[in-house]
């Protein structure tokens, strides 16, 4: 099985909010865009984020 849970991502929010560490989220209304010399970065901007409960 394959995962990214240790690749860090950034994603701009325009509001500060807290999120928990180890704590999945969804962010919601999102654009991405690929740019540069050779394609290699990412920007991500998304209109919010929703934290999932943990369970238990």
């Amino acid at each position: 099985m394959v995962s990214n849970r240790f690749e860090k991502l950034s994603i701009k929010v325009s509001n500060d909010i807290e999120i928990p560490v180890n704590q999945h989220v969804i962010p919601t209304g999102v654009v991405a865009k690929v740019y540069g010399d050779y394609r290699n970065q990412l920007s991500i901007t998304a209109d919010g984020i929703t934290v999932i409960p943990a369970k238990g």
